[in-house]
């Protein structure tokens, strides 16, 4: 009998993202500021969208990990997310994970995030 995907385990790793397998590199970049947790994730070779990717947050204070996934333009969205900083983690089977940490503030230049995953895992 298979399982639908919805019934297959997940795997999770220390900070209760999820694992995509096989995944054997993790790009981390250095905190980004914005004022909302919204924005779009791109390949890295262009500028099309990429669609289906796992978005996933934590909170450092609570340690609450919230996640979404990109829609086909690759934009997400996270909605009522207060100021603070957050851990990130962006995955997509087929892609290098992206991770890192992003501060939301209403004084930040930059109004929401722009990422590009690269192929490989």
């Amino acid at each position: 009998m298979r399982l639908a995907v919805s019934e297959q385990r997940r795997v999770y790793d220390a900070d209760g993202f999820t694992i995509e397998q096989p995944q054997n590199e993790t790009i981390v970049v250095q905190d980004i500021h914005v004022r909302k947790l919204a924005g779009r994730i791109h390949v890295s070779y262009g500028d099309t969208g990429l669609d289906d990717a796992n978005v996933e947050i934590r909170l450092e204070s609570s340690g609450q990990v919230l996640r979404t996934k990109t829609g086909a333009s690759g934009a997400f969205s996270f909605s009522n997310i207060p100021e603070g900083r957050y851990k990130f983690k962006v995955t997509k089977n087929g892609f290098k994970a992206l991770s890192g940490f992003v501060v939301v503030s209403r004084k930040a230049l930059k109004a929401a995030l722009s990422l590009e995953l690269p192929a490989g895992t």
